[in-house]
C-alpha cells in the first residue's frame, strides 16, 4: 500500500508542477528546461513524495521495519529505507531456522 502512495503522490505532483513522467512526453514547461534543470525538478518531487510517505502515511515515527510474511521486492524495500530513513530488515524463512540448543515442540532439548 505504501509504495502505491508512494506513486499516487509522486503523479500527484508531477502533475500539480505541470511536469511529466521522464519516459512519457515532456509538458512545454519541462521541455524548456535543460537536462539539469529537469533532474533537479525530478529529484525535488522524489524526495516530496518520500517525505509524504515518512510523514504522513507512517506519521514520521518509525524507527526500523521487520518485514516476515513473505520476500520483499527490491523496489518496495528501497522506497522504505528511503522514504522512512530507516533500515528494512527481510526476515521472510527465518521460521524454519532453528538456533543451535534451542527448543523444539515447546519441550527443553537434553
Amino acid at each position: 500500500m505504501a509504495y502505491e502512495t508512494y506513486q499516487l503522490k509522486k503523479a500527484e505532483l508531477l502533475q500539480a508542477a505541470g511536469l511529466s513522467l521522464p519516459s512519457s512526453s515532456f509538458s512545454s514547461s519541462f521541455s524548456s528546461s535543460s537536462p539539469q534543470q529537469q533532474q533537479q525538478q525530478l529529484d525535488a518531487i522524489e524526495r516530496a513524495a518520500r517525505e509524504y510517505i515518512r510523514d504522513e502515511i507512517f506519521g514520521g515515527r518509525l524507527l526500523f521495519a521487520i518485514v516476515g510474511t513473505a520476500p520483499s521486492s527490491a523496489v518496495v524495500s528501497r522506497m522504505i529505507r528511503e522514504a522512512c530513513e530507516i533500515p528494512m530488515v527481510d526476515g521472510y524463512g527465518s521460521t524454519e531456522v532453528r538456533r543451535e540448543g534451542g527448543r523444539e515442540g515447546g519441550r527443553e532439548e537434553k
